[in-house]
Protein backbone atom coordinates (compact mmCIF):
# COMPACT_ATOMS: atom_id res chain seq x y z
CA UNK A 1 0.00 0.00 0.00
CA UNK A 2 2.84 2.24 0.66
CA UNK A 3 4.29 1.63 -2.36
CA UNK A 4 1.52 2.61 -4.66
CA UNK A 5 0.57 6.19 -2.59
CA UNK A 6 4.57 6.26 -3.32
CA UNK A 7 3.41 5.97 -6.87
CA UNK A 8 1.20 7.60 -7.05
CA UNK A 9 2.67 10.94 -5.52
CA UNK A 10 5.42 10.45 -8.27
CA UNK A 11 3.77 9.57 -10.73
CA UNK A 12 4.48 12.08 -13.38
CA UNK A 13 8.11 11.88 -13.36
CA UNK A 14 7.97 7.96 -13.42
CA UNK A 15 5.33 8.95 -16.57
CA UNK A 16 8.15 11.31 -18.38
CA UNK A 17 11.07 8.17 -17.45
CA UNK A 18 9.02 5.89 -19.08
CA UNK A 19 7.83 7.76 -22.11
CA UNK A 20 11.86 8.59 -22.82
CA UNK A 21 12.59 5.07 -22.39
CA UNK A 22 9.72 3.83 -25.06
CA UNK A 23 10.52 6.68 -27.20
CA UNK A 24 14.35 5.99 -27.70
CA UNK A 25 13.62 2.10 -27.59
CA UNK A 26 11.26 3.07 -30.73
CA UNK A 27 14.07 5.39 -32.50
CA UNK A 28 16.66 2.81 -32.43
CA UNK A 29 14.00 -0.09 -33.13
CA UNK A 30 13.47 1.80 -35.95
CA UNK A 31 16.81 1.73 -37.58
CA UNK A 32 17.16 5.49 -37.33
CA UNK A 33 20.20 7.95 -36.22
CA UNK A 34 19.73 9.02 -32.56
CA UNK A 35 19.15 12.23 -32.05
CA UNK A 36 17.50 15.08 -29.94
CA UNK A 37 15.12 16.18 -33.04
CA UNK A 38 14.13 12.71 -33.63
CA UNK A 39 13.58 11.85 -30.02
CA UNK A 40 11.30 14.61 -29.47
CA UNK A 41 9.02 13.94 -32.17
CA UNK A 42 9.16 10.51 -31.55
CA UNK A 43 7.42 11.84 -27.77
CA UNK A 44 4.78 13.70 -29.33
CA UNK A 45 3.81 10.98 -31.51
CA UNK A 46 3.27 8.95 -28.80
CA UNK A 47 1.59 11.52 -26.81
CA UNK A 48 -0.55 12.23 -29.67
CA UNK A 49 -1.64 8.26 -30.29
CA UNK A 50 -2.33 8.18 -27.00
CA UNK A 51 -4.56 11.02 -26.64
CA UNK A 52 -6.68 9.54 -29.41
CA UNK A 53 -6.85 6.25 -27.90
CA UNK A 54 -8.28 7.78 -24.74
CA UNK A 55 -11.05 9.45 -26.64
CA UNK A 56 -11.74 6.70 -28.74
CA UNK A 57 -12.32 4.76 -25.43
CA UNK A 58 -14.90 7.57 -24.17
CA UNK A 59 -16.69 7.95 -27.22
CA UNK A 60 -17.10 3.40 -27.50
CA UNK A 61 -17.93 3.69 -23.49
CA UNK A 62 -21.09 6.61 -24.06
CA UNK A 63 -22.16 4.32 -27.08
CA UNK A 64 -22.22 0.79 -25.76
CA UNK A 65 -21.93 0.85 -22.05
CA UNK A 66 -22.28 -2.70 -20.35
CA UNK A 67 -25.37 -4.48 -20.16
CA UNK A 68 -26.13 -3.26 -16.78
CA UNK A 69 -26.21 0.14 -18.12
CA UNK A 70 -27.68 1.85 -21.39
CA UNK A 71 -25.37 3.74 -23.56
CA UNK A 72 -25.76 6.89 -25.74
CA UNK A 73 -28.08 5.70 -28.59
CA UNK A 74 -29.66 9.17 -29.94
CA UNK A 75 -29.45 12.80 -29.06
CA UNK A 76 -32.74 14.80 -29.41
CA UNK A 77 -33.24 18.02 -30.74
CA UNK A 78 -35.42 20.77 -31.38
CA UNK A 79 -37.28 20.43 -34.78
CA UNK A 80 -37.10 24.62 -36.02
CA UNK A 81 -36.10 26.44 -38.86
CA UNK A 82 -33.44 27.71 -37.32
CA UNK A 83 -31.09 24.25 -37.10
CA UNK A 84 -27.90 26.63 -35.53
CA UNK A 85 -27.04 25.95 -31.65
CA UNK A 86 -28.78 27.47 -28.81
CA UNK A 87 -27.08 30.51 -28.67
CA UNK A 88 -28.43 31.38 -32.20
CA UNK A 89 -31.19 28.56 -32.36
CA UNK A 90 -33.85 27.73 -29.82
CA UNK A 91 -32.75 27.06 -26.01
CA UNK A 92 -33.64 23.32 -25.91
CA UNK A 93 -34.64 24.08 -21.86
CA UNK A 94 -37.54 25.61 -22.90
CA UNK A 95 -38.37 24.24 -25.97
CA UNK A 96 -42.38 23.03 -26.26
CA UNK A 97 -42.22 22.44 -29.50
CA UNK A 98 -41.90 18.86 -31.40
CA UNK A 99 -38.43 17.17 -31.30
CA UNK A 100 -36.02 15.27 -34.21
Amino acid sequence: MIALREAQKNHESLRENNLSTVAKARVIANGQLYSEARFEKEIIQIKARERKRKMFRKIRWNLYKPPTMTGLAKVDVPASENEEPYPIGPDPKIWKGSWH
